[in-house]
């Protein structure tokens, strides 16, 4: 037969209050079959053994997961700064959201040296990668691109991932890159637009031998291919 016993703690002098819910429904508590300490409504005491929801128990790692006051939740952070914090001690932490009921149907997020990057669904291939300086790496984005004055001497009026421009002559330029590409078989495509006053044709080139991961060499003509330093140049740089 069950027994109940209640016995008070011999230097304690708090009450135990069990108290009816407000409702005419019954309400049952059921305790485990195990000792310990329930926590009371302050959280004082030590857990209970086997209390816990699936995942999360009493044996867990006590900071593996931390949920603030304010209601901030850090995984490995004890003491996480935005709404969601994630920390670990080996490089490359990563998320994985899977969908079970679609076969291999899965995506895999993760951060690496000053850079957070999105892999394939098999954890292997980078697909994009987002730097911290604002670049954003992959095969679908623009590696490097530039709107520049050829005119005088000349000047980017605004740029991405190029550093200066050489000026080797009359319509030839070198573009320099601000961080070298992977290697040299990248695209380029561009436009000029001819000065004011002056009615001939006008294109651009890129030239084969300052085609390097560092840089690109583009020409600037008119006509016959007779090179002229034009005022709006615009260079867009595609690859690996």
């Amino acid at each position: 037969m069950s027994k109940v016993k209640i016995e008070g703690h011999s230097s304690g002098s708090g009450t135990l209050t069990l108290q009816a819910p407000d409702t005419d429904s019954a309400r049952t508590i059921t305790l485990p079959d195990a000792t310990g300490t329930l926590l009371n409504s302050d959280g004082d005491g030590s857990s209970l053994t086997g209390v816990g929801v699936d995942g999360i128990s009493s044996s867990a790692d006590a900071t593996a997961i931390t949920i603030t006051s304010n209601e901030k939740v850090g995984i490995g952070e004890t003491s996480p700064g935005e709404i969601l914090s994630l920390k670990a001690n080996f490089n490359g932490c990563r998320i994985s959201f899977e969908d079970t009921q679609v076969g291999a149907s899965k995506f895999i997020v993760g951060h690496d040296t000053n850079r957070f990057i999105f892999y394939d669904h098999t954890n292997s291939a980078h697909r994009l990668s987002l730097m911290d300086d604002g670049r954003g790496l992959s095969e679908f984005t623009a590696k490097a691109w530039c709107n520049f004055n050829g005119t005088g001497t000349p000047a980017f009026r605004d740029s991405h991932n190029c550093s200066t421009i050489s000026d080797n002559g009359t319509g030839n330029y070198t573009i320099n890159f601000t961080n070298n590409l992977a290697n040299a078989n990248y695209s380029v495509s561009g436009t000029v637009s001819a000065n004011s006053g002056n009615g001939a044709a006008h294109g651009l080139e890129t030239t084969k031998t300052s085609h390097s991961t560092s840089g690109i060499g583009v020409l600037t003509w008119y006509t016959d291919h007779t090179l002229y330093d034009d005022e709006y140049v615009n260079v867009l740089v595609f690859g690996d």
